[in-house]
């Protein structure tokens, strides 16, 4: 069986609580997480690959975050 799921180097995957991630920093040696696979038969540890995926999706700032971004832009 395969599966596509958004990944992510932040636990913050749209479509996914943080209880529903894999996290696979481990395995790629920095900060990486997946969404859980949705199809019974497969876990986290049935990944074998990534693909790049050419859609970007925008992803929430802290407040801190956007106050940083506010005083170096000006």
């Amino acid at each position: 069986a395969n599966e596509s799921v958004p990944c992510s180097p932040f636990p913050i995957v749209p479509g996914y609580q943080k209880s529903e991630l894999c996290n696979l920093t481990l395995q790629n040696g920095s900060p990486w997480f997946c969404g859980r696979p949705r199809k019974q038969e497969l876990t986290c540890s049935d990944y074998q690959r990534v693909s790049y995926w050419t859609k970007c999706i925008a992803m929430p700032i802290t407040t801190a975050e956007d106050v940083l971004l506010k005083q170096r832009t000006g």
